[in-house]
């Protein structure tokens, strides 16, 4: 069993169990202290601002998604009426107290002809002083492509562990069973116990009937400041979340290519499952990959994530009255939480339940649903575009 005990306040960041203060006898029993350092986020990525919205060659439009996604708008309208009784429900999770602009969300489906459809529950605090970017995309993309499903929106600040939110979850009563979180850092912010006992957790969170969707990132194959190691991004490399990537539509073209900022590798923390056993090796047997002496820049024994990829480039965003297509795996994964959703509606209706844990079923779907995406190329962004070398040449294979 666990035994977590909370200090009465948040004390500085370290590893060292001596220099927080804990005496030396009890060492041994701990397998972690959180709570101890921010989160940092995943910021999507502010292209050049056209108003008013143009329906271009680039931009994506909610209609765009819609036809692109085979989204059947009878499913739309049964999420109007199950959303009476509280059936369907699906949540936003943002940190560092972001907030979203009611007005800003209001517009946003007007403009789209979507339904209108207000969050229905806000669950911790916002910074009501200054809009974030960020919390207008998550819920204006997962309200629009999901008709009147009722929609939470969960605030977090930002000196939190993942095991508390992943705790406030499981124990909110009534809480959805879709969650798309465009947050995240990188494994560097973690030790090995710490990530032991966040996997527990998305674990149990799983088995309760939750899919926890989450962005990637928008650092392609994050490295290291030295760029001589690969940092891969997490809770994107959880192995019991959905890990979501980003691709890059053309609508003259119809080619569908990755998008070159979409994170993506092999964890370092989180050992692969077996499922991914078998497309991690034909990946690897196919993709052209850089020197890696003695397995030190980057481990192909670890989680591969992404699993699954959406459109993650000139998206929708109405943010403080301003329209601006925007990129960035924070837009693909409310999509994808959205599409979600609209497969529980259907199963809500056979009387069944949500479909829960779903890593695994990805890697299990017959051929005919979805499609590799083995155009374009990503690069480590997180210092200069290309000062680090690009990793990934033709993207992880399950950018699907």
């Amino acid at each position: 069993s666990r035994v977590v005990l909370r200090h009465s306040s948040i004390i500085n960041p370290g590893n060292n169990f001596e220099h927080l203060g804990i005496p030396s006898g009890i060492h041994k029993h701990l397998a972690a202290i959180l709570e101890i350092t921010d989160l940092p986020v995943h910021n999507s990525k502010r292209l050049n601002p056209q108003l008013p919205w143009q329906n271009s060659d680039k931009e994506l439009t909610v209609q765009d998604m819609i036809q692109l996604f085979g989204i059947n708008y009878n499913g739309i309208q049964e999420a109007t009426m199950l959303a009476d009784n509280g059936q369907v429900r699906q949540a936003v999770i943002e940190l560092q107290h972001s907030s979203f602009g009611a007005k800003d969300l209001s517009t946003f489906q007007t403009r789209f002809n979507m339904p209108q459809n207000p969050i229905q529950k806000l669950i911790g605090t916002e910074d009501t002083e200054e809009q974030s970017g960020e919390a207008n995309l998550d819920v204006q993309t997962i309200t629009s492509l999901t008709g009147k499903a009722q929609t939470w929106d969960f605030v977090f600040g930002s000196d939190i562990s993942w095991n508390t939110i992943i705790e406030t979850l499981m124990t909110t009563e009534g809480a959805p069973k879709v969650y798309s979180c465009s947050w995240g850092s990188t494994e560097s912010f973690f030790t090995q116990d710490q990530v032991n006992l966040i996997e527990e957790d998305f674990k149990k969170l799983g088995l309760s009937g939750v899919t926890f969707l989450i962005a990637a990132g928008d650092s392609g194959p994050t490295m290291s400041s030295s760029c001589d190691t690969f940092n891969p991004q997490y809770p994107g490399a959880s192995a019991y979340v959905v890990s979501v990537g980003g691709t890059k539509y053309n609508k003259f073209t119809n080619i569908q290519s990755c998008w070159m900022h979409s994170s993506g590798g092999f964890s370092t923390l989180v050992s692969r499952p077996a499922f991914q056993d078998t497309p991690v090796a034909d990946y690897l047997s196919k993709a052209t990959l850089p020197a890696n002496p003695e397995g030190k820049v980057y481990s192909t024994t670890g989680r591969a994530y992404p699993d699954i990829a959406a459109f993650g480039a000139y998206e929708p965003l109405l943010s403080g009255g301003q329209w601006e297509p925007v990129a960035g795996t924070s837009g693909a994964c409310p999509q994808l939480a959205a599409m979600i959703t609209l497969i529980n509606i259907q199963r809500y209706q056979r009387g069944l339940g949500p479909l829960g844990a779903l890593t695994q079923v990805l890697y299990q779907l017959p051929q005919g649903v979805g499609f590799d995406v083995t155009q374009g190329q990503t690069y480590a962004t997180n210092r200069d575009p290309y000062e680090c070398f690009d990793q990934f040449m033709y993207g992880w294979r399950a950018a699907k």
